[in-house]
C-alpha cells in the first residue's frame, strides 16, 4: 500500500490554492479576509517549520508553497539553504530520504566541528572520515589531521553526493 500525504489524505490540490492563496516572497497570502480573528494564520511551530490551519487541518507551509507551483507533492521535499521556514520555490527541491538525510545540518553531538569526522586516535593516525550512501560506508579512510581528513571528505561528499553535498556549516 502506498503512503498518502496528509495532503493528498484530506483532498488538498492545487486548485483549491489557486483559490483561497496568493504567493509572495516565499509566504502564502490568504486571498479572502480573516472573518475569524486569527483563524487564517501562517505560524512557525517548535521543530522551526511554518504551518497552515485549513478547514481545521494544520498543513507543512513548504508542502503547499511545492504544491502550489508544482502541481504535486513528492515524499520528500528538501530546503537547498537548510533554512526550514525559508519557503520561497526556489529553496524548495524534491528529494529522496537520502538525499533529504545528505544536506542535514552538523549534528549537536558532533564534537569534532566537523560532519563526517571523528578524532579517534591511537597508531599514528587519528582522523577518521566517513561518508555514507544509502546506508553504507563509500568512504572510511584515517588521517593524520583534521585538515587531511576533511580535504578528503569534502571531495568525496561533492563526487558522492551532487548537489546535495553538505559539509555541515
Amino acid at each position: 500500500m502506498m503512503d498518502l500525504s496528509n495532503e493528498e489524505k484530506n483532498g488538498m490540490t492545487k486548485e483549491i490554492l489557486l483559490s483561497i492563496f496568493d504567493y509572495s516572497d516565499g509566504v502564502l497570502i490568504w486571498k479572502e479576509p480573516d472573518d475569524i480573528k486569527g483563524s487564517k494564520t501562517i505560524y512557525k511551530s517548535k521543530d522551526g517549520y511554518k504551518r497552515v490551519r485549513i478547514n481545521g487541518i494544520a498543513y507543512l507551509h513548504y508542502r503547499l508553497v511545492f504544491l502550489f507551483h508544482k502541481g504535486y507533492i513528492p515524499k520528500y521535499i528538501n530546503h537547498r539553504n537548510r533554512i526550514r521556514d525559508d519557503d520561497h520555490i526556489g529553496n524548495l527541491r524534491e528529494c529522496t530520504s537520502s538525499q533529504n538525510a545528505m544536506n542535514r545540518k552538523i549534528s549537536s553531538i558532533n564534537t569534532s566541528g566537523i560532519k563526517g569526522v571523528t578524532f579517534i586516535g591511537g597508531d599514528g593516525k587519528c582522523w577518521r572520515a566517513c561518508l555514507m550512501l544509502h546506508k553504507k560506508y563509500v568512504f572510511n579512510k584515517t588521517f593524520h589531521t583534521s585538515k587531511e581528513a576533511i580535504e578528503a571528505l569534502n571531495k568525496a561528499r561533492a563526487e558522492h553526493h551532487g548537489e546535495f553535498a553538505n559539509n555541515g556549516n
